[in-house]
């Protein structure tokens, strides 16, 4: 039987109703997915994404270096590269963002978690997953015992690396979508704790003369010189207002409860080189001299630094982080005074207990 023009209009209707219901459901989605794509730094899980990212562009960083250089350890390496910052580059989205319009001071922690992160599996990946005491090697094991004493027995427990302490100084606010850098690399180290620094740098602001592992304009598309690549021009001086912010974290390794020296583990990582007193009294040929430099000059255009180089980096950064050694007494101002039990203002939950 045919369809009159009110049949057909009937049949229709429903549907054309049920489209017109679901446009604002469909507008709400896309309003969703787009805030959620300008928000993919703050989204859940992302974090972690972001901290295991670096696993990919150390395996992609290896591949492009020179078949004998790509060793398990960084003894192929300069040890000039230990104080050599990693750079990361990104921006502030609209979650990092305060009332005043810049980003939260809370989230330059957060971004310096990632950047150390980076540092540290960049420079000790294969040490963190199978450590071994150098001294042992020096020993030909004959410290074995001893050491097992002395560790409590945490000899076969894998290495980790704990935060201490962090301390952050602003420079500049950071903008909505901003993009800036993060220059991160090893401040100093001494017998318990290593110290990092991380640069909040406007991006484009610096460029380094050199990268070693890989870098360069368009690095972020995969572009670069790779390891060794070409010198650039000495930069001019930093300019104005380049430096947002500076975070200094101290940072112990752990294996178990044992701590390990940072030492023994730039050794192990093959970053060090020996100390004079290690030496063999007959030094191989081509075997980096350990007699300090005479002056910095000579020191900056040797192509290796000598360990008496490491060292005069390493005390000068130690200086620095020596400031950061009084915060560790604030601690003991809590519950400081007469009274055991201090007096307070008030106590409320934290909007209401919802959260």
């Amino acid at each position: 039987m045919a369809l009159t023009d009110s049949s057909l209009f009937a049949t229709l209707q429903p549907a054309s109703s049920s489209v017109s219901t679901n446009k604002p459901l469909l507008a709400v989605a896309v309003i969703a997915l787009v805030f959620a794509l300008a928000n993919l730094k703050n989204l859940p899980g992302f974090w972690h994404l972001r901290v295991f990212n670096i696993l990919l562009h150390r395996r992609h960083w290896l591949s492009k270096l020179p078949s004998k250089s790509r060793s398990t350890s960084a003894s192929t390496f300069n040890p000039r590269q230990i104080f050599a910052p990693l750079i990361m580059t990104t921006r502030s989205p609209l979650l990092e963002i305060d009332f005043y319009m810049h980003k939260n001071n809370a989230t330059f922690l957060s971004d310096v978690d990632i950047a150390r992160s980076h540092l540290v599996v960049t420079l000790f990946w294969d040490v963190l997953r199978a450590y071994r005491d150098p001294d042992d090697d020096n020993n030909d094991g004959k410290n074995n015992n001893s050491d097992s004493k002395k560790t409590g027995g945490n000899k076969d427990k894998p290495l980790a690396i704990v935060l201490g302490s962090i301390a952050c100084v602003f420079r500049k606010e950071i903008r909505p979508y901003q993009r800036y850098e993060i220059w991160t690399r090893i401040l100093s180290w001494d017998e318990r704790w290593i110290y990092f620094v991380s640069h909040f740098v406007k991006k484009g602001a610096v460029m380094p003369r050199k990268f070693y592992l890989w870098g360069g304009p368009g690095a972020g598309a995969g572009g670069g010189d790779g390891a060794g690549g070409a010198e650039q021009p000495p930069p001019p001086s930093l300019p104005k207002d380049a430096i947002l912010a500076s975070v200094v974290s101290k940072n112990i390794f752990k294996r178990g409860r044992a701590t390990v020296a940072p030492e023994k583990v730039l050794r192990a990582a093959g970053w060090l080189p020996q100390p004079p007193q290690l030496h063999p009294k007959a030094e191989p040929p081509n075997h980096p001299s350990t007699d300090p430099p005479t002056d910095p000059a000579s020191a900056e255009s040797s192509s290796t630094w000598t360990w008496a180089r490491v060292e005069q980096e390493r005390v000068k950064g130690l200086e620095i982080a020596k400031t950061m050694a009084g915060l560790d007494a604030a601690h003991h101002l809590f519950l400081d005074g007469e009274e055991a039990v201090p007096e307070g203002l008030a106590a409320y939950k934290d909007l209401w207990g919802l959260v």
